[in-house]
């Protein structure tokens, strides 16, 4: 039923009187209540969500999603019932407000896209520009990575990822493919051909230029923000890839890069039927990889997630052989190996000097602060996916850590979660999805805030690296070539998993978050103080050598 408002507002929006914590809690709630046969069982896990009010709600939240990850934990079958669950209660919840007043759910809005699309009669408001790269497309690929004004490969890239794995940086299997990359499987980055579709192609974080750089087809949505457009543009040019994207009106040949800018561009949040017809039409013969490195902040983001979503949805059942790809926070809740549970607890126990006030500042917060990191054990039930072959091996169990910080918020929380819902449920559906985690990194929004930079900054005494911007893109775009080339990577749903989490599991660069002594979130305010104490170590010190000068002065002066 189509119903008619004449609100100002349009796009993808929350109900009139229904805010983002409680929309939050009511999704969460179905999404884990599905994880028990219909009854008393049920009822009391939805009731264990709403039970929070709006307060008790902004400091709990997390625990809830961290029994959502227990719940997906140990059956292929029930994770993706409860991911279905999720993902169905956030398109009931929002609403799509079209141009013209009309309302509807954004399940809705799925199906009717679909629809069209199918028929032919697709949302045509875009035409499509497309700007080639200058350079030699015939020129040799081969793994680069920049670290720290250096553009580092062959021995020196190796001995980078020795560094990373011996600090407990990234895991071993991301180890492995980043050297097989740059090694026996140097021809994965040989990109031509391979199409990508970037949602939020001007995102720091992004893979944009990166896959430009590999000589990829970037089919790129983005705010309509000519800066943003000029900056992608100029990149585009100078590589040996393709970008192509969205315009309001259709383009000569001739026009400038300054004229596309001025025309390019799309907004999810207003225009996402819009937007996922343009990407269906585009390559109809290829197959395409979509990526969403979207973000917003509060209760936007939630929403822009929903939004995304929409898009991804659409084009999965319009083209069944589409893969998805998303950049999971180290600030989430995962499955970790039992190697990183082990690294941990001896960090845990290692006594240094500093133990000296670690232990004080642990009892004397209640363990608010430096809370030993301790992932949660979990049994796995041992049968397998319908259609799956069994693991082969012993594993039985898996470790689940709870890394959320909470002053990211539960908005924060949600967003990230309707990505790793949509993930499993893709490859429950037969989809190549990658979903790396990836470190944090210094961006520009992090630089900008000095209290969050101090903190990240600080972090590195806890053995938690912040990467640079350059190194984190190009890492983890590595990382997603390996998924989708390597078709016995988790990735790939005909490989067999012991839990659904571990596709979240393999290829991680977490920085450090996963093997480090104590839980993410009783560090960051700590790790801001070291930071700050350290960085004005040299001014007390000034100071106290200065006393002393002038100390020392006063008394032979006097004698």
């Amino acid at each position: 039923m189509v119903a008619r408002n004449h609100r100002v507002s349009q796009g993808v929006l929350l109900p009139q009187g229904l805010g983002s914590g409680l929309a939050n809690q009511r999704i969460l709630a179905a999404a884990n209540g599905t994880a028990f046969p219909s009854g008393p069982a049920r009822q009391a896990e939805c009731a264990r969500v709403l039970s929070e009010d709006a307060s008790t709600w902004r400091t709990s939240y997390h625990k809830h999603h961290f029994r959502n990850l227990a719940l997906c934990a140990s059956d292929h079958h029930v994770a993706t019932q409860v991911a279905q669950a999720g993902i169905d209660a956030a398109h009931a919840c929002f609403q799509f407000i079209s141009k013209d007043g009309a309302t509807m759910s954004t399940q809705e809005l799925i199906n009717r896209t679909v629809s069209s699309v199918r028929q032919g009669l697709g949302v045509e408001v875009f035409y499509t520009a497309t700007v080639k790269g200058d350079e030699d497309t015939a020129s040799r690929v081969a793994l680069r990575i920049p670290y720290r004004g250096e553009t580092l490969q062959g021995p020196q890239l190796m001995a980078l990822v020795d560094g990373w794995l011996a600090k407990g940086v990234i895991e071993a299997s991301a180890g492995e493919s980043l050297k097989g990359l740059a090694g026996e499987h140097a021809a994965w980055l040989d990109l031509r051909g391979k199409h990508f579709v970037v949602l939020g192609a001007g995102s720091q974080l992004g893979p944009t230029r990166t896959l430009l750089e590999l000589g990829a087809v970037v089919h790129a949505v983005d705010l309509p923000r000519p800066a943003t457009w000029r900056r992608l543009i100029s990149a585009a040019r100078g590589t040996r890839g393709e970008l192509r994207f969205p315009v309001r009106e259709r383009v000569a040949e001739s026009a400038t890069d300054d004229a596309l800018a001025d025309l390019a561009g799309a907004d999810l949040l207003t225009q996402a039927p819009e937007v996922a017809s343009w990407i269906c039409a585009q390559a109809p013969a290829e197959t395409l990889c979509i990526g969403n490195y979207t973000y917003l902040d509060g209760a936007k983001f939630v929403r822009l997630a929903v939004a995304a979503d929409v898009v991804q949805a659409v084009v999965c059942q319009v083209r069944p052989d589409t893969a998805l790809a998303l950049l999971c926070s180290p600030t989430e809740c995962f499955a970790v190996p039992p190697e990183a549970r082990a690294a941990a607890t001896r960090r845990y126990h290692q006594w240094s000097l500093h133990s000296l006030w670690y232990a004080p500042t642990r009892v004397l917060s209640g363990s608010r602060y430096l809370e030993k990191n301790e992932p949660l054990e979990v049994q796995l039930d041992m049968r397998p996916a319908e259609g799956v072959e069994p693991m082969k091996g012993e594993v039985s169990s898996v470790y689940l850590q709870d890394s959320y910080v909470w002053t990211q918020g539960n908005n924060y929380a949600m967003a990230k979660q309707l990505q790793r819902w949509r993930a499993l449920v893709a490859r429950a559906g037969g989809h190549v999805v990658s979903a790396n985690v990836g470190p944090a990194s210094l961006t520009h929004s992090v630089l900008h805030n000095r209290l969050v930079a101090a903190g990240m900054y600080g972090c590195q005494h806890f053995g938690v690296e912040p990467f640079e911007v350059d190194t984190a893109n190009y890492v983890m775009t590595a990382l997603l070539i390996h998924d989708l080339c390597c078709t016995t990577s988790a990735a790939h749903p005909s490989t067999p998993l012991a839990s659904p989490l571990m596709l979240f599991a393999e290829n991680s660069a977490h920085g450090g978050v996963w093997r480090a002594a104590y839980k993410t979130n009783s560090v960051t305010e700590v790790a801001a103080v070291v930071f700050l104490l350290s960085a004005v170590r040299p001014y007390i010190l000034g100071l106290l050598a200065g006393a002393a000068v002038y100390n020392n002065y006063q008394h032979y002066s006097r004698l």
